[in-house]
């Protein structure tokens, strides 16, 4: 049996599937604006002729269609990502796990650490939950969280507790002290997911009419364009202020944007702010 697949299917469920109308996707140029705070750099992989994604592509089987897109990974220079981030999901931990084996699979903090109300008793958590979370997110190596941990469960009597018995088990997918030394640049949950859960929370209810959902929902939209537009201009036209004469810092005012090159200061002055000190035998 012959199994078609094509993009104009997909395309097709995907329009029915939307509120709102399509949008027209453009190929997008390789180099664009100059300054690499303003947000605007694209990247465009630059494969064969033979091996870029045409609207009504035809395969025979789903066995083509994965040998067609890593061909065309691997064409293009994409790798596998270092890390994935998701919930506990079973079948989702099974599939990356063969996809991707040099992958570091992680489990979404948010979800686990929202957790911890349900599956421990009410005194425990009201007297506990801050050791618990000071143990997991400030022990430095897996040594000093397990011995952390061992102590905060032995001190709320909560030994038999089968979901932190389970999360102990796993401790290595979800403790950042098991992966430190993968650059995650602070992530530790699903943060699509989760953002996308607050945008809707925030501006729409289930009480919308379908009107009111696409009414809200473009505001919301406007909202956040502009306020991504603000923070485009001062990007581009402001310059923020600068603490030394290290020529670094000059640089990385540059660089980065406003934000982040304020959070990159304070690192730099912390990580000068030391003193060294001779010490006789």
């Amino acid at each position: 049996m012959t199994t078609t697949t094509t993009h104009q299917d997909m395309e097709t469920d995907r329009q029915e599937e939307s509120v709102m109308p399509p949008l027209t996707v453009q190929q997008p140029s390789m180099l664009c604006e100059s300054s690499a705070n303003s947000s605007q750099a694209l990247y465009t992989p630059q494969v064969k002729n033979d091996l870029i994604p045409k609207i009504n592509q035809e395969f025979d089987s789903l066995q083509k269609v994965k040998e067609f897109y890593n061909r065309y990974a691997k064409e293009g220079g994409f790798g596998p990502p270092k890390m994935i981030i998701t919930d506990q999901d079973l079948a989702m931990t099974k599939a990356i796990a063969s996809a991707l084996p040099n992958t570091l699979h992680r489990y979404c903090m948010w979800h686990i650490t929202n957790k911890f109300s349900e599956n421990i008793n009410a005194l425990a958590y009201k007297e506990h939950y801050e050791e618990f979370k000071n143990c997991i997110w400030n022990s430095e190596t897996p040594e000093q969280f397990e011995a952390g941990w061992v102590q905060v469960v032995k001190k709320s009597n909560l030994s038999g507790n089968d979901w932190l018995q389970n999360l102990y088990e796993i401790r290595e997918r979800w403790v950042p002290a098991y992966v430190r030394h993968i650059f995650s640049a602070h992530m530790t949950s699903s943060q699509r997911a989760k953002i996308t859960h607050s945008f809707f929370k925030r501006y729409v209810s289930q009480k919308n009419s379908l009107l009111e959902f696409v009414t809200r929902f473009e505001r919301a939209l406007a909202r956040i364009r502009h306020n991504e537009l603000d923070k485009d201009h001062k990007d581009v036209n402001e310059r923020p202020n600068l603490k030394s004469m290290y020529p670094m810092e000059e640089i990385m005012s540059e660089l980065y944007t406003i934000d982040i090159f304020y959070m990159f200061q304070d690192e730099l002055f912390q990580n000068t702010a030391y003193k060294l000190m001779a010490k006789s035998d």
